[in-house]
C-alpha cells in the first residue's frame, strides 16, 4: 500500500477552557481501562499444528537423532510441558552412497535414532532426510557436513584465586585460521572448564563441565566468503567451590571449535535474538530448512583440544 501526501485543510473550531479541561479528565480515566481492553481482547485465529523437525547430525556422535514434536498455537507459550513429541511417523536418512536407513523410536527419550555403527556420517558428504506422519505431507530436508578445521590454538590463559579455596576466575584467549579459498564458511567456537570433586560422606569422584563466558568474539560466525581469516576469542570463567565438596580442582580445558553448515548457523543466530518470554521482544524469524514443516535439519564437524589447567596465582593471604 502506497501512502500519498495530499494537503488537507483543518477547519479551526475554539473550544472554551472548561469543556476542553472535562475532555482530557475524561480521556485520562479512560486510557488505562481502554489499554487492558485492548491487550486482553486479542483473539488469535486457529491454527493447525505443523509437524516441527530438531535434527543435528555429526561424524562426532555416536548415533543419529532426530526428534519430532507439534509445533504449539500463538500465544500458547513455549513450556516444556506444552511440548508434545510424536511416535509413530517414519524417519529415513540417507546419505551419498549409503542406502536409506530407517531411524527407530526411543520412547524413553523421545527421539529416532540409528547407532552410528549402522549409518556412519562422514565428512565432505550430503545427507536427507524424509519424515512421514500420518494425516501430513511428506517432509523433506537436507544438509551437509563440512571438513573439521583442526587450526585451533591456546594462545593467552590467566588463573587467579579470588577467595582463597573458595572462589577462582579463569581467562582465556584462544584463536584458529579459516581455510583458504573462496565460499562461506561457518563457525561455532566455545571454551569449557573440566572439573573433578569429592562429595564429603561419598567414596566417588565426580566430575564435570563449565562453559566460558565469552568477552569478546561470537559464539556463531562466518568467514563472510573470505578465506584465510583469523578468528580470536576472549573468554572467562568464575569457579565457586562448594561447602559439600571435600575437594575440588579444575584440571582440564577443553577449546571446542564446530565447523558447521549453513543451516546450523542461521539456526542458532536467530535463536540468539529469540525471546519468548520478554513482552517488549520483537518477534524474531528463526530459520528453518525443512520443506513441509519446520525446524531444522543441520551437519557439523567438530575439532577438540584439551590442554592441562595452569595452578592459579594465590590473591590475598590463606587464612
Amino acid at each position: 500500500m502506497r501512502l500519498h501526501n495530499h494537503p488537507t485543510k483543518i477547519k479551526r473550531r475554539q473550544v472554551p477552557g472548561s469543556a476542553l479541561l472535562l475532555w482530557l479528565f475524561l480521556g485520562w480515566l479512560c486510557v488505562p481501562a481502554g489499554c487492558v481492553d485492548v491487550v486482553t481482547g486479542i483473539d488469535f485465529p486457529e491454527q493447525d499444528p505443523r509437524v516441527v523437525v530438531h535434527g543435528f547430525i555429526s561424524p562426532a556422535d555416536t548415533a543419529v537423532q532426530v526428534r519430532l514434536t507439534w509445533s504449539n498455537p500463538t500465544g500458547a507459550g513455549t513450556r516444556s510441558d506444552s511440548i508434545r513429541t510424536i511416535p509413530g511417523a517414519t524417519v529415513r536418512i540417507a546419505g551419498e552412497g549409503q542406502a536409506p536407513v530407517n531411524l527407530v523410536y526411543h520412547p524413553e527419550k523421545q527421539v529416532y535414532a540409528v547407532p552410528a555403527s549402522a549409518f556412519p556420517i562422514r565428512e565432505g558428504q550430503q545427507y536427507s532426510l524424509e519424515v512421514l506422519v500420518p494425516g501430513q505431507e511428506p517432509i523433506h530436508a537436507s544438509c551437509s557436513i563440512p571438513p573439521s578445521n583442526r587450526s585451533l590454538e591456546l594462545t593467552g590463559f590467566m588463573a587467579e584465586e579470588v577467595e582463597p579455596g573458595l572462589l577462582w576466575r579463569y581467562e582465556l584467549e584462544y584463536r584458529f585460521t579459516d581455510g583458504p579459498g573462496e565460499g562461506e564458511r561457518f563457525y561455532a567456537p566455545s571454551a569449557w572448564l573440566g572439573e573433578t570433586w569429592f562429595v564429603f560422606g561419598e567414596d566417588t569422584m565426580s566430575m564435570g563441565m563449565q562453559r566460558f563466558r565469552p568477552l569478546s568474539g561470537e559464539s556463531f560466525l562466518s568467514n563472510g566468503g573470505r578465506g584465510g581469516r583469523h578468528f580470536v576469542q576472549r573468554a572467562e570463567n568464575y569457579v565457586h567451590r562448594w561447602e559439600w565438596q571435600e575437594t575440588w580442582q579444575a584440571d582440564t580445558l577443553y577449546l571446542l571449535l564446530l565447523s558447521t553448515d549453513e543451516h546450523y548457523y542461521r539456526y542458532h543466530r536467530d535463536l540468539e535474538y529469540y525471546s519468548p518470554d520478554n513482552p517488549f521482544a520483537e518477534p524474531a524469524h528463526i530459520h528453518s530448512n525443512i520443506r513441509g514443516g519446520l525446524g531444522v535439519f543441520a551437519g557439523f564437524s567438530r575439532h577438540e583440544l584439551r590442554l592441562p589447567v595452569p595452578a592459579p596465582e594465590v590473591s590475598g593471604e590463606t587464612p
